[in-house]
């Protein structure tokens, strides 16, 4: 081996499986190495396969002597070869610019070399994204296979609330001097003074409804003060309080009311007006609005 003696093997097996680059390292302080698997795809009408690269292990920091590897598998044989130059063997499988371009090795992103005026580029680019990708694991994005549809389902999910409930605080910031671990010191921190909110509901919803239920419709507004600091957890009360009552109301539930109107618009409806599929495949529903028994939709 032309690097026998330069480099320490203790531990490593051969042919070397993916788990022993780790030891490589261990054996060698001033080493790291990345590896990229190499995955066939085929894609009709294509008559010939294409192949993606993707990250197996990516070092945090790279050091003096640095190695990529690309693995390639062929059934239960497995070989190591060296990445020379790393953006040529992914530049095609990435992007179609034209110029000189550069790559985070870790999720692929690229980086081309255009003086922007506001915007980073080149170099400077990457060690910029590099503080925002560097925490995460390499990935092997797995893409969707050719014809499927991704169909949003949760209907149920799509009909507006009658009742919600806006909320404002208002703060001091406060002077202060704690030590926070070994590095930081909080030089301030926000006290509640006050805050406020109202309850805003549909126009559907009835007033004598939220009159039963004690529901307040004016905006609530409450002051702390010296004797009285305990905002946040008056704020959490009061609002849990008008939320109990929320709840409450809205378990009413009025008999459907159909009108010769509701009854002909209900008939005369082919679609669901929520999915737009076709109601007659199934048993067409009258949608009613349980805190006034008005008819609302055909589902």
């Amino acid at each position: 081996m032309e690097h026998e003696d330069k480099y320490i093997f203790n531990g490593i097996s051969f042919p070397t499986p993916l788990s022993d680059i780790t030891k490589f390292e261990k054996n060698n302080q001033n080493v790291s190495v990345n590896v990229y698997g190499l995955e066939k795809r085929l894609q009709p009408p294509k008559k010939y396969p294409s192949y993606e690269v993707f990250p197996l292990k990516v070092v945090d920091d790279e050091k003096r002597d640095h190695f990529d590897l690309l693995l390639v598998t062929d059934g239960d044989n497995t070989h190591y070869t060296y990445i020379s130059i790393f953006s040529r063997l992914l530049r095609s499988q990435k992007t179609s610019h034209a110029g000189q371009v550069i790559f985070c090795k870790r999720c692929f992103t690229s980086f081309d070399r255009q003086n922007l005026k506001h915007k980073l580029s080149g170099q400077a680019a990457l060690e910029h994204h590099r503080l925002i990708c560097g925490p995460h694991k390499p990935i092997l994005p797995k893409m969707p296979e050719e014809g499927a549809v991704l169909e949003f389902k949760a209907w149920q999910n799509a009909q507006r609330q009658p009742i919600v409930i806006y909320a404002d605080f208002e703060a001091l910031l406060v002077k202060t001097n704690e030590e926070k671990g070994g590095n930081t010191t909080t030089i301030q921190k926000h006290r509640p003074m006050s805050y406020g909110f109202i309850v805003k509901a549909a126009e559907n919803v009835p007033s004598e409804l939220l009159k039963q239920f004690n529901i307040p419709t004016e905006p609530v507004i409450y002051h702390g003060s010296e004797d009285k600091q305990d905002v946040a957890k008056h704020f959490m009360e009061s609002v849990v309080d008008v939320c109990e009552k929320i709840e409450i109301l809205l378990a009413t539930n009025v008999p459907l009311i159909m009108t010769d109107e509701d009854t002909t618009r209900h008939a005369s409806c082919f679609k669901c007006n929520l999915c737009k599929c076709d109601v007659n495949n199934y048993t067409r529903i009258r949608d009613h609005d349980h805190l006034t028994g008005k008819f609302r939709q055909t589902l």
